[in-house]
Parts: structure tokens; C-alpha cells; sequence
């Protein structure tokens, strides 16, 4: 059986100066849940804001820092920290799992059940998570744990299954857009005086080939040198009084 934490005031104090002793370390997180359970919300907040300097975007810390927001009421400020928790972290179940409870506490059980089906999907024998889904109106159901891959064919990526926000919804996943086709490189070729004239190589389909012997590198060799004498002519022309 798991053993209570230590929420008296000598156990809060060992966990404040092993966070003080290191300030990098992800301590902060505990040591803000053990002050949310004896009522010390705004100390909480401080303690996980805090902690986020050192390592924003850790999801333990965003869901402590949205229980002790929930706590001072301000509700609207820890669903966007959830939200913003949920859409970084997708296979979070805890993230998810109090967002649903947060909506649904706010009246949408509709939206809270599409997460916690999700939450469901993540830790399917979570019994959080069943009992909620049960209070949201939903039938937990005994499966295996959900693949990674399946996370985009869920509802849950769509922003509105996470709740209104002011942030953009995630960017669609469309292939990159095709690479516009190389123009014609011009060729120089004789230029008379006062006149500028441009030719541009035409580029045919390419055709395939039955087997058969290389072709001579020959024409290739000569074909460059005579384009070599010619854009030696035309600079000699250029150069002419």
C-alpha cells in the first residue's frame, strides 16, 4: 500500500531546501503538490512559475501550476495552461485526464468525455480516469494500450475537443507544396553590334531506353568546346570599340 505523502510543515521544509540545493532539479513539482494539499495555493503557483524558468514546457509542472489556478479560482487561466500542456504532450494521460475534469466542472460533459476517451486510450486501466469517464457519460471499455501513430486519427487533435482558445489550432499535416520547374538556361551565340539576341536550350520528355551500348562521350566533348569558342567570340565582340 502507498504510503501518504508528507505534508507537515518539517516534510515541506525537506523538500523547499532540496529544491534550493538544486535549482535545475524537477523537485519543485513535488514539493508544489504537497503544498496544494494543505490549501497553499498561491505558494504553489509561485513555486511551479519558478520551476518553468528552468524547464518550460514540462508537463508535470504545467498540470500542478493548473491545479493551484483551479484552486484560486481562476479557471480560465489553468484550462489554457492545460490546453497548452495537452497539445505538447500527447501522450500525457494526466494532462488530459484533469482537462476533462476541469471541463466538465465547467459543464461540458460532451467535450470532457471526447478527452477522456482519449485519456482512456492512453492508461486503459486508469481508475481516475473510469470513474470520470463514467460521471462525463461515457462506458469505460477493458483494451490494450493505444499505438502512437493512432493519436492522428483521434478527435482530440482537433482544437474544438480541447475547448476554445485564443491560440491558433495545430497547423495541417499537407505535403510540402511541388518545386517549381528549372527555367531554361540561356546560350550565347553570335551577337551583332547594337543587337542582343538570346537563345534558350528546349528541354524535350525524357524517353526511356532499351539496353544497349554507352553512348559516345565524343559529341559531348566536341559540342562543349564549340560552345566555348563561341562565347569566346562574343566577349572578343563585346570588347571591340
Amino acid at each position: 500500500m502507498a504510503r501518504a505523502p508528507d505534508t507537515s510543515e518539517e516534510g515541506l521544509e525537506r523538500l523547499r531546501a532540496a529544491v534550493e540545493a538544486n535549482p535545475r532539479s524537477t523537485t519543485f513539482v513535488a514539493l508544489a503538490h504537497r503544498l496544494l494539499d494543505v490549501g497553499r495555493a498561491p505558494e504553489a503557483e509561485e513555486i511551479c512559475r519558478k520551476g518553468l524558468t528552468q524547464h518550460p514546457g514540462l508537463v508535470t509542472a504545467q498540470v500542478a501550476l493548473a491545479r493551484a489556478l483551479v484552486e484560486s479560482a481562476r479557471t480560465d487561466e489553468a484550462q489554457a495552461v492545460l490546453i497548452g500542456a495537452a497539445r505538447g504532450n500527447t501522450e500525457h494521460a494526466e494532462a488530459f485526464r484533469v482537462l476533462a475534469e476541469l471541463v466538465m466542472k465547467r459543464g461540458n460533459r460532451e467535450r470532457a468525455r471526447t478527452l477522456l476517451e482519449y485519456a482512456e486510450e492512453l492508461v486503459p486501466h486508469d481508475q481516475k480516469v473510469a470513474r470520470l469517464l463514467v460521471e462525463a457519460g461515457g462506458t469505460p471499455t477493458a483494451k490494450g494500450a493505444r499505438l502512437q501513430s493512432d493519436f492522428e486519427d483521434t478527435r482530440v487533435l482537433k482544437a474544438e475537443n480541447l475547448a476554445p482558445v485564443t491560440a491558433p489550432p495545430p497547423p495541417s499535416l499537407s505535403p510540402d507544396p511541388p518545386a517549381p520547374p528549372m527555367p531554361a538556361s540561356p546560350v550565347p551565340r553570335a551577337i551583332a553590334p547594337g543587337r542582343s539576341i538570346t537563345m534558350r536550350i528546349q528541354r524535350g520528355p525524357l524517353t526511356a531506353r532499351t539496353a544497349g551500348p554507352s553512348p559516345s562521350p565524343l559529341p559531348f566533348v566536341i559540342g562543349g568546346a564549340l560552345a566555348l569558342l563561341i562565347l569566346i567570340a562574343v566577349i572578343v565582340l563585346l570588347k571591340r570599340p
